[in-house]
């Protein structure tokens, strides 16, 4: 790609037709030319170096005036593209375009076990509150791979990292989300953590961690929440579906229109109206 006339749009930088066949407004041209990239990304590194090349330089420069950016997103995410995990936990962290977060966020589950490991590490290098809240909020929603050993690894981390985010200071920690992404993973090991939390930090008032409180208390196995639709089924089903499927199912809207489709908003733990139990306050690592 040339990346020297900062005036350029980010189809002006693109030579590969396979990928320019992804700023065409038209859906059906757009459908076709997904599922041929998504092919093409598996079993052509070349291809796959270039859709990486381009969110790159689309991130870098924000020169994409159309919804490309978020399209390459899908297709790495479909490819099961381990090389492209890097990038797609930037776009993750780009709160300027909210489409192409949340096309990041479902590819990175996508990919599954590598991606999920490599976003678990970012965390911990120190990225910041707003970083982990998004990052947490993903984590909460692994369960849906129904990887046992990755699942264990994820309540294993965010136990870890929960003496970490309660110390820290309010405008720097993302405790919330991390209580929240728990208790979607029915990890109910952390019940009384939570509740020294509550009484210690919060004075036992704190909507977040009261709710995560009683789903955990509910949800007596500890299983995690799985949706009835994966993410990709519900956001892509309609690109990705064959003919016969397309026939059957209508899908709501119309065109290639991701917005409102925000995945961060799938993350929240439901309210509830039933009453926390009282604890006697233990001393522990959570003050």
């Amino acid at each position: 790609m040339d990346h020297e006339d900062d005036d350029e749009s980010l189809a002006d930088l693109i030579e590969e037709d396979e990928i320019l066949a992804l700023f065409t407004e038209d859906e059906e041209k757009l459908r076709n030319a997904i599922r041929h990239l998504i092919e093409c990304a598996r079993e052509d590194l070349r291809i796959e170096s270039s859709l990486i090349d381009a969110l790159e330089v689309s991130l870098d420069r924000g020169c994409d005036d159309s919804e490309a950016s978020v399209w390459i997103a899908v297709v790495l995410g479909e490819a099961r593209s381990r090389n492209a995990a890097g990038i797609l936990i930037r776009c993750l962290s780009n709160d300027e375009d909210e489409m192409l977060q949340d096309a990041a966020g479902v590819a990175l589950l996508r990919i599954g076990e590598p991606a999920i490991v490599l976003l678990m590490e970012q965390i911990d290098e120190g990225r910041g509150r707003l970083f982990n809240q998004t990052a947490y909020r993903l984590l909460g929603e692994t369960g849906v791979l129904e990887d046992e050993p990755l699942h264990r690894r994820v309540l294993d981390f965010l136990e870890e990292r929960l003496p970490i985010e309660s110390r820290a200071p309010a405008g720097e920690s993302a405790v919330e989300e991390l209580v929240a992404a728990s208790a979607r993973l029915g990890h109910r090991k952390l019940l009384k953590p939570f509740r020294q939390l509550l009484a210690r930090r919060y004075s036992g008032q704190n909507p977040v961690i009261e709710d995560a409180i009683a789903l955990l208390e509910e949800n007596e196995e500890g299983v995690p929440f799985v949706p009835t639709i994966e993410p990709w089924k519900e956001r892509y089903g309609w690109l990705l579906e064959d003919e016969r499927d397309r026939a059957r199912v209508a899908r709501p809207g119309a065109g290639p229109d991701l917005r409102g489709m925000d995945y961060r908003n799938m993350f929240e733990v439901p309210e509830t109206s039933e009453p926390i139990e009282d604890e006697d306050e233990d001393e522990g690592r959570f003050e």
